[in-house]
């Protein structure tokens, strides 16, 4: 394209190479390019690098939502009317008449089932494989010869092991690698936390009575 001396090829090249370059040349000039770039940097260490934000923000958004719940949904059994900072908690002015008893410490019990297997899952090791066991996981997942062969990690440079996987945003080899979460990804050891914490956190759509 624009290798003729034709005219179709003059427009050509002129439209598709020179306007281009002549727009880039003016962005770059302003520093709207720059502005992008780094915009389009701090994008992808969040969307592709391990940062503990999402879990910062996820205990900031279920916290906020039990302490917001327990003052305004638990009425006259909620902590916030026994301190007496609520002169109307509740949606009727003192007892909430949707709860029952029951809810108070069944909410509770759920609340600490969500942070107890959050944590759980957030910062049990997954299953990485280093130098220092990589041998012990070739013998835990040997190698069938039909789906799983011997090979080392491109990366890592290690022996990889039948079921391993290397990780892309942590940077690392990781036992039975389903998929990366938060900070870390969910592998051999970690994977069973994942379905009571998924399990916990929809629970109480399903327990507690609706307003």
């Amino acid at each position: 394209m624009g290798d003729g001396d034709g005219l179709l090829d003059r427009i050509v090249f002129f439209c598709a190479r020179r306007i281009p370059l002549f727009v880039y040349s003016l962005l770059s000039y302003v520093g709207v390019t720059w502005f992008f770039g780094k915009f389009s940097s701090v994008f992808n260490w969040l969307i592709y690098k391990p940062h503990p934000l999402v879990q910062i923000m996820y205990l900031a958004i279920v916290g906020g939502a039990f302490y917001v719940f327990v003052v305004f949904g638990f009425a006259d059994t909620s902590f916030a009317y026994g301190a007496g900072r609520l002169p109307q908690p509740g949606l009727s002015g003192g007892k909430n008449p949707y709860f029952a008893v029951y809810h108070v410490t069944e909410a509770y019990i759920i609340f600490g089932l969500v942070l107890g297997s959050f944590f759980m899952a957030s910062f049990t090791d997954p299953g990485v494989v280093h130098k220092g066991n990589v041998e012990e996981y070739k013998l835990r997942f040997p190698y069938d010869g039909y789906i799983f062969n011997p090979k080392d990690c491109e990366t890592c440079k290690l022996p990889a092991p039948a079921r391993s996987k290397h990780c892309a945003v942590c940077n690392r080899c990781v036992s039975k690698f389903d998929h990366h979460w938060w900070v870390d990804a969910i592998c051999l050891f970690n994977f069973f936390f994942r379905g009571p914490f998924l399990t916990y956190t929809s629970s109480p759509l399903t327990t507690l009575p609706p307003f």
